[in-house]
């Protein structure tokens, strides 16, 4: 998987006026130290066998709703021992470790399109058209105080687009959107999920803008363009790292 990827950052790098971040899934994907600690030489080495210049950083929970900053969990049994999380954490403790690793540049976006509201899933793994879902932090530039490694908040997932299919005779059914916590009945995924959307406005979480979310005055007015290509998660789930 690594060595298909190698490739990737040099031909895309070429692009004038981009700004390239490698996927690094969510909190709940790669959060425990082990997962960090291998994700930072994967990493590293498709960097280095690509076009190291080229890229400037990493994107976290695209298309996912792990809540930016949820200070009533803790690593413990109810998070199955992740000792990040949330976004935060794990961005923070990315940081660290990518740095570790080697890679010269470390900055990072979030897609916060729909992670303003705890979604009503019983387990961080749920990815499909979750009920309950809230939409998040608006786009901005540098949006925490303290956190310059954080370029910005995205709304990379288009709100309102469906995850996947809930008809089980689909050729693209994924048994996720069967879940019990999966609006139903959904289209396929990437077209226009209208009941989806419509909770997403109603949730809006006014007391998580509050908490140092927007910043009007120093925030810029501008974002970096973004190209977040395929992730790595093959290679975690199949054991393939760099013994080094």
């Amino acid at each position: 998987m690594v060595t298909n990827l190698d490739s990737t950052p040099a031909v895309l790098g070429v692009l004038p006026h981009v700004a390239m971040y490698l996927d690094i899934g969510h909190a709940f994907w790669l959060g425990w130290d082990d997962n960090r600690l291998k994700a930072g030489k994967v990493y590293s080495k498709v960097i280095q066998s690509g076009a190291p210049g080229n890229v400037r950083g990493f994107a976290s929970n695209v298309a996912n709703y792990t809540p930016w900053e949820d200070p009533t969990l803790s690593r413990g049994p109810d998070t199955e021992w992740n000792p990040c999380p949330d976004e935060k954490r794990y961005i923070e403790a990315m940081y660290k470790d990518f740095k570790s690793a080697g890679i010269k540049s470390v900055y990072f976006i979030d897609d916060t399109s729909r992670n303003g509201h705890k979604t009503d899933r019983t387990h961080p793994g749920e990815w499909c058209n979750q009920t309950g879902v809230g939409i998040g932090a608006r786009p901005q530039a540098n949006p925490i105080s303290g956190m310059d490694y954080l370029d910005a908040f995205y709304w990379v997932k288009p709100l309102g687009e469906s995850d996947g299919t809930s008809d089980t005779t689909a050729v693209r059914y994924d048994g996720y959107c069967g879940h019990a916590t999966a609006m139903k009945p959904a289209p396929e995924a990437g077209q226009w999920f209208q009941k989806h959307f419509e909770q997403e406005p109603d949730d809006i979480p006014i007391e998580f803008y509050k908490a140092n979310l927007l910043n009007e005055e120093t925030n810029a007015t501008s974002t970096p363009s973004i190209n977040c290509i395929e992730s790595l998660f093959n290679c975690f789930w199949n054991d393939e790292f760099p013994d080094s």
